[in-house]
């Protein structure tokens, strides 16, 4: 049976654009149950959150963390999490590697702490095709 978590009182933000709202969110495992006014529910854990915010994992669309998060000691990401951070997105400003299934297989080695989405390093893709001249990609090189 896996265990639960009542995080009680909290101000819940929940992402919809709303105001926050006093809730409690319960836990089963890595799965929210029930949101809301739980009066009587009992739990493995408690957390009483009076006075802080409860959010849904916060998205870092900009994230240089793909090389860290592929090696065995940071894999599991827990500065991230400590931000409140539960996805990141990879490979910004256009560079990283151009094999992203083999970037997705050393993330995926170690086990992630985190999601992770990996975005076409369109700049990596460029010096690929056509190295690192100075102008407008030829037909050809777009076919590639």
């Amino acid at each position: 049976q896996e265990s639960t978590t009542l995080i009680r009182n909290g101000r819940l933000l929940d992402g919809s654009g709303n105001p926050w709202i006093y809730a409690d969110v319960l836990l089963r495992g890595d799965r929210i149950e029930a949101v809301g006014s739980l009066g009587a529910i009992e739990a493995d854990r408690v957390i009483d959150a009076t006075g802080l915010y409860v959010a849904p994992g916060f998205i870092d669309s900009h994230s240089h963390a793909g090389g860290g998060l592929a090696s065995a000691e940071l894999s599991h990401a827990e500065p991230l999490l400590a931000m409140g951070l539960t996805t990141v997105f990879v490979n910004p400003d256009g560079g990283g590697p151009v094999d992203i299934a083999a970037q997705g297989d050393d993330l995926l080695e170690h086990g992630l702490g985190v999601n992770v989405a990996q975005l076409v390093p369109q700049g990596s893709v460029r010096r690929e095709v056509m190295g690192s001249a100075d102008r407008a990609a030829t037909p050809a090189e777009l076919e590639r």
